[in-house]
């Protein structure tokens, strides 16, 4: 006869698996019926979303792939910093304290790391003697950074915006060494006496040399002038508009003035000739700088950025490394809206103080023909047209 026998009166152990078994029935029944209701429909719709969605999560998985790559060494060492948090530039002192030390005539014990080692083949010897008025006018130089290959480039300058100048205004070409000789260079001098040159080759990669050269010279020759402006040799000036920046920024002790890049990149594409290795620059973007195709700078700044030359590494793009070197100083780029980063229509030139994009000679002309209409009776300053100029040379 079969016993009957009450759960209650059952052991624990005989208990436990029924128990369990009841409960992973009832887990089942809600998993299923939670799967019933959030269940969606399989659409084409729906199939797209899924696979855009793996799309994403593959692309990101294999940028994160990549930037491990770029961003360590075969050591395993991170390379890649972050600007706004780690920049430091070799040399890690405080440049400006030092500046203000030369400039009071006291010796640094700090060794330089980027002498200027070269030395002037050509100066103008009356470039930037101003004429001696009771005029309240800025005087400025203006520097025009020329491939020594221009020739033709220089001589359109010359003969259109560069004729115009006013009185408190200079001109000169800055120019290094062709690679064939300097028998071209040496007739050009001689015949326009605005011929600034050193003994480095003129080419991209010393584009920074060029730089502290115009410096060097502009420091040294220039002293008596407020003002500078760089500009490069496929730039249409507007001089009308450059004598009224002028008069507007007067007293200006520290002006840096430019088409401003605020975040900018550097370009990691070897083969290059912006490409920069993470080792010589390992932080994510550039300090903010000022284009190099036109800026203005005060004679004040240009000191101190003279000074400041030889104690930050050098880098051979030179509009960025300026901007480092004014980092480390604490100066500050302004932006000038009045600078032409891209070429721009010749009716729309009345706006600009210099627009980029004019290397023909058609299309200088007809930018200054133009905006002669807008000016009665314009007529050379009597200086601008002694261009016969005796020329200070060096034989090296």
């Amino acid at each position: 006869m079969e016993e009957n026998i009450s759960l209650s009166e059952m052991s624990r152990d005989e208990v436990k698996p029924i128990d369990l078994h009841i409960r992973k029935t009832t887990d089942i029944l809600n998993i299923q019926k939670e799967m019933q209701i959030n269940l969606k429909p399989i659409t084409e719709k729906n199939k797209l979303e899924d696979e855009k969605l793996k799309q994403k999560q593959l692309v990101k998985e294999n940028e994160n792939k990549k930037q491990t790559q770029v961003n360590k060494m075969p050591g395993g060492i991170a390379l890649k910093k972050s600007y706004d948090r780690e920049f430091k530039y070799p040399l890690d002192i405080n440049l400006k304290q030092l500046v203000q030390k030369l400039e009071s005539g006291d010796k640094s014990s700090v060794q330089p790391i980027n002498e200027h080692n070269y030395h002037f083949l050509y100066t103008p010897t009356n470039s930037c003697l101003f004429e001696q008025d009771n005029s309240t006018l800025s005087k400025i130089v203006i520097l025009v950074k020329s491939s020594v290959k221009n020739f033709e480039r220089r001589n359109v300058i010359r003969s259109t915006w560069g004729k115009y100048l006013e009185k408190n205004m200079r001109l000169v070409f800055l120019l290094g060494l062709p690679s064939n000789g300097n028998l071209a260079i040496r007739k050009e001098s001689t015949l326009y006496g605005d011929i600034v040159q050193e003994n480095f080759i003129d080419n991209y990669w010393n584009n920074t040399v060029k730089m502290m050269m115009a410096y060097r010279w502009a420091v040294s020759f220039c002293n008596t002038s407020d003002y500078l402006f760089f500009v490069d040799d496929d730039y249409f000036v507007n001089i009308d508009n450059l004598q009224a920046y002028i008069k507007k920024v007067k007293d200006n002790k520290m002006l840096f003035s430019g088409t401003f890049l605020g975040r900018s990149v550097p370009y990691r594409v070897n083969g290059s000739k912006w490409y920069i290795s993470w080792e010589d620059y390992p932080y994510d973007r550039w300090p903010p700088y000022l284009a190099g195709g036109a800026y203005f700078v005060s004679l004040p700044l240009a000191r101190k950025f003279n000074l400041a030359f030889p104690f930050v590494k050098p880098m051979h793009i030179d509009d960025v490394y300026l901007g480092i070197v004014a980092k480390k100083l604490d100066v500050r780029p302004l932006q000038n809206r009045d600078i032409g980063y891209r070429k721009v229509k010749v009716q729309s030139l009345r706006r600009y103080i210099a627009c980029h994009g004019y290397d023909k000679k058609e299309d200088v002309e007809k930018a200054l023909t133009y905006m002669r209409q807008f000016k009665v009776n314009i007529k050379p300053p009597k200086m601008v047209q002694q261009i016969k100029v005796p020329q200070r040379i060096v034989k090296v």
